[in-house]
């Protein structure tokens, strides 16, 4: 596993998987669209707003954590 040392407290800094976008706001596009979807006016708001929804409670991202002082660092794109 990488470590970097933290450049605030010299501690060692481990890579860490965290969510990338709000979850809680993702649930609540997904539940707008299972609602917009129900009626045949909103379905491709619905299915939109569906889709929006699962790529956020699944997006995630790599961070750098410091187990010291417990800073976090975005280790940027991934390629």
């Amino acid at each position: 596993m990488e470590t970097v040392q933290c450049h605030l407290c010299n501690g060692k800094m481990e890579v860490l998987e965290v969510l990338k976008y709000n979850k809680t706001l993702g649930i609540s596009f997904i539940i707008l669209g299972i609602l917009l979807s129900l009626s045949l006016a909103g379905i491709v708001f619905g299915i939109m707003f569906l889709i929006i929804g699962i790529v956020m409670c699944s997006s995630k991202k790599e961070v750098w954590y410091c187990s010291s002082c417990q800073s976090i660092i975005d280790r940027g794109i991934k390629e």
